[in-house]
C-alpha cells in the first residue's frame, strides 16, 4: 500500500492508502459519467489547487523525472531465440608486467586477453590467492597491500560470460627495502653562500616531489533509480580521493558508457532492452590519470507494456493528516496523471469520489502513473506514484 495525503479544511491534510489490481485483472467500477475504463477524463479541470502541480490543463510539462517512477510490465509478444553454449576460455592474458614497484605499492599491467565471444572479467591473485576481480576494460591494477623488502608472485586468469577461466598468467615481484635519508649532513666548507644554501633547497624540494598515484576509492554505492524495459537509470554516492576526484567512469557489463565530472552522480541509460540482466559499474577516477575499481550493481529490465488496459485500484482515506476522521461525503474524487518515459507532458482522467478505480486503455510502452485526491472544497494532495501489479 501507498500513502499520499489530502489537504485540510482549515490547513489540515489527510492520509489515503492505495492498493492496485494486475494489469490485466479488475475491471472499471460502477456509476461512471464517461470516460476510459467508465470514468470522467476530460481533460479540462476548474477545481483549485494547492500544490505546484496544477491540473487545470490537458497536460503540463514535466520539469524533471520523477524517482519513483514505476515501470509496468505486461506479457510481450512472444519470440524465439537459440542458445549455443559457450565452453571455450579466454586465451592467458599476455605481457603481465610491473608498472611501478615501490616499497608500499605495485602497480600491474597487462595486455587484453582475447576469447571467441569476448573477455569479460579478471581475477587477481597474489601468492596464490585471489585479490580482487575487475572487467575487462581494465587492464591495470593497483595493489597497495604490499611491505618493503619483500617477494610476491602475482597473476592473472581471464574470465568470459560464460564462466571460462584462462590459465594463470605469472609474474614475480620484489618490493625495495625502505631507505633512511639523513635529516641533516655536515659539510667541510662552512663559507656557503646564503644563494647557494636557496639554490640547494629548492633541488632538494624538487627531488622530493613524487608523482600521484594513489587512485581514489570506489563510490561506497551505485543504486537503481528506475527501471524501464528500454531505460535504465542510476545514481552514486561521491567517492574520496588523497588530492580530489575529478571524474567518474560508467560502465555496463565492462563495457565503457560514459565518462561524466565530478559534478555528477547520476546516469540515464536509455541503449537497454526488456528482458535483459546487466552489470553496472561506476569507476571515479582523479587528475593524475588514476581511477578505482568499479562498484558493482545488478539491474533487470521489465517486459514492456502491451497495448491494452491497465486498471488502477486505491483505498479512500479514512482520515486527516491530524488524525482527525475523514467521512466519504468529505471527499470530492480523485485525479489521475501518467505519461510515457519517452515523453514531457502528462494525461489527466479524473474518478468521482465514491469510485475507487479505473481502467486505462490502449497504453503501449513503458508509463508513470500519478494520483492525487481532493476534497470537497477542491483542495488537493500531492501527486504521489501508483503501480498496477
Amino acid at each position: 500500500m501507498i500513502s499520499f495525503t489530502l489537504p485540510r479544511q482549515s490547513a489540515f491534510l489527510a492520509a489515503i492508502a492505495i492498493t492496485f489490481l494486475s494489469a490485466c485483472g479488475g475491471g472499471g467500477g460502477g456509476g461512471s459519467t464517461g470516460g476510459e475504463g467508465g470514468f470522467t477524463t476530460s481533460n479540462t479541470n476548474t477545481k483549485p489547487q494547492i500544490s505546484s502541480d496544477s491540473s487545470s490543463s490537458s497536460a503540463k510539462s514535466l520539469s524533471s523525472t520523477s524517482s519513483s517512477s514505476v515501470s509496468i510490465s505486461a506479457a510481450s509478444s512472444s519470440r524465439t531465440s537459440t542458445t549455443i553454449i559457450d565452453t571455450k576460455a579466454p586465451a592467458p592474458s599476455a605481457n603481465l608486467t610491473s608498472e611501478i614497484v615501490l616499497s608500499d605499492r605495485v602497480i600491474l599491467n597487462w595486455s587484453p586477453a582475447v576469447d571467441n565471444v569476448g573477455t569479460a572479467f579478471y581475477k587477481i591473485y597474489r601468492d596464490h590467492a585471489q585479490i580482487d576481480t575487475v572487467y575487462a576494460s581494465d587492464n591495470t591494477y593497483y595493489d597497495f597491500d604490499v611491505a618493503a623488502g619483500k617477494t610476491y608472485i602475482y597473476s592473472i586468469s581471464a574470465g568470459d560470460a560464460s564462466g571460462n577461466w584462462s590459465a594463470l598468467t605469472n609474474l614475480t615481484v620484489n618490493t625495495p627495502e625502505l631507505t633512511v635519508t639523513s635529516s641533516a649532513s655536515s659539510t667541510s666548507n662552512s663559507s656557503i653562500s646564503s644563494s647557494q644554501a636557496s639554490s640547494a633547497a629548492n633541488s632538494s624540494a624538487q627531488s622530493s616531489a613524487t608523482p600521484d598515484i594513489s587512485a581514489p576509492t570506489q563510490p561506497t554505492q551505485v543504486i537503481k533509480v528506475s527501471a524501464f524495459s528500454t531505460q535504465i537509470d542510476i545514481s552514486w554516492s561521491a567517492a574520496t580521493d588523497n588530492i580530489g576526484v575529478t571524474a567518474y567512469k560508467v560502465y555496463r557489463d565492462g563495457v565503457l558508457l560514459s565518462t561524466v565530472s565530478n559534478s555528477v552522480q547520476n546516469y540515464s541509460d536509455k541503449t537497454v532492452s526488456p528482458n535483459m540482466s546487466y552489470w553496472y559499474g561506476v569507476s571515479a577516477g582523479d587528475a593524475a590519470g588514476n581511477w578505482s575499481s568499479q562498484k558493482l550493481l545488478n539491474i533487470s529490465t521489465p517486459s514492456p507494456i502491451v497495448a491494452g488496459t491497465i486498471n488502477l485500484k486505491w483505498l479512500p482515506p479514512s482520515q486527516r493528516e491530524n488524525g482527525a476522521p475523514l467521512s466519504s461525503g468529505e471527499i470530492g474524487g480523485y485525479e489521475i496523471r501518467y505519461r510515457a518515459i519517452t515523453e514531457n507532458t502528462y494525461k489527466y482522467a479524473s474518478v468521482a469520489g465514491n469510485q475507487t478505480q479505473i481502467a486505462l486503455n490502449n497504453l503501449t510502452g513503458d508509463y508513470i502513473f500519478e494520483i492525487a485526491v481532493f476534497d470537497t472544497n477542491g483542495l488537493y494532495s500531492n501527486f504521489v506514484s501508483i503501480t498496477p501489479q
